[in-house]
């Protein structure tokens, strides 16, 4: 198990995930499923910072703070 926090939000992993050796990027498992600033998906959940957004679609999706 993992939890990352960082000004975007939180990321809680029980499942799998890949952390990149200079903690520049997580990856995890999809689909994920939306419900407001939650992002929930196959053995982890995301709770987005105020002003922060997932941009993308499919595979490849990154967070972004908002104007």
């Amino acid at each position: 198990a993992m939890k990352v926090r960082d000004a975007w939000g939180t990321l809680t992993v029980t499942g799998d995930a890949l952390l990149a050796s200079d903690w520049s990027n997580v990856r995890v498992a999809g689909p994920a499923v939306r419900s407001g600033d939650r992002l929930t998906g196959p053995g982890w959940k995301l709770v987005l910072a105020p002003g922060w957004e997932v941009e993308g679609t499919g595979r490849e999706q990154r967070l972004l703070k908002q104007p």
